[in-house]
């Protein structure tokens, strides 16, 4: 049986995690965790200000972006 593809999204929202957090790192690992998930929060609410859904598997997504950052940054010291 072949592996199921995880949808474009969800890969989009795990790039997006990686990216801020990596971006942000420079200025804390408190600041580059808070700054992602809030981002993540924001990104979910709006999608249902404008209509759609408050999809909580995209949040877990970007989270899990963030945190795999955040584990290899940590894990290195």
């Amino acid at each position: 049986m072949p592996a199921k593809l995880l949808p474009a999204d969800k890969l989009t929202h795990y790039a997006v995690g990686t990216i801020i957090t990596a971006v942000l790192l420079p200025f804390g690992v408190g600041w580059a965790a808070g700054i992602c998930t809030l981002a993540a929060a924001l990104r979910e609410v709006w999608g249902l200000y404008r209509g759609g859904e408050f999809d909580p598997i995209d949040l877990a997504a970007t989270l899990l972006g963030c945190a795999v950052v955040l584990g290899a940054v940590l894990g290195a010291r």
